[in-house]
């Protein structure tokens, strides 16, 4: 499963390549990740080019951890975290399931290009 998810990843990165979306993981022997997180400056519109075409997504990091409710209390919470508040605005999963079969990563991909 892990082979396969490396070779998703891979797609999805040289569709990606010289545009503005960045797949953030490097897909080398030692990734074993469970999800494909990519950042997108226009997320919400590219999700939701996405959307249009079939292409489920999910936002799995939607709060940084110094802005939880559970933290509302502590004076830290206030400091700035500019390249956090950026990326958790920008970063969305996509679909790196092993058993996609190749057609559907193929489409993707098509879709992924179409919508950067």
């Amino acid at each position: 499963w892990n082979e396969r998810r490396r070779g998703i990843v891979a797609a999805y990165r040289r569709v990606a390549e010289h545009t503005a979306l960045d797949v953030v993981h490097e897909p080398s022997p030692e990734y074993v990740g469970h999800l494909c997180i990519a950042r997108h400056p226009d997320r919400d519109a590219f999700v939701a080019r996405l959307c249009e075409r079939g292409i489920g997504t999910a936002i799995h990091y939607p709060v940084l951890d110094h802005h939880q409710v559970a933290l509302r209390g502590y004076s830290w919470r206030a400091m700035g975290l500019p390249e956090s508040e950026r990326a958790v605005s920008e970063i969305v999963s996509l679909p790196c399931f092993p058993e996609l079969c190749d057609e559907e990563v193929e489409y993707t991909c098509g879709c992924i290009a179409a919508c950067v």
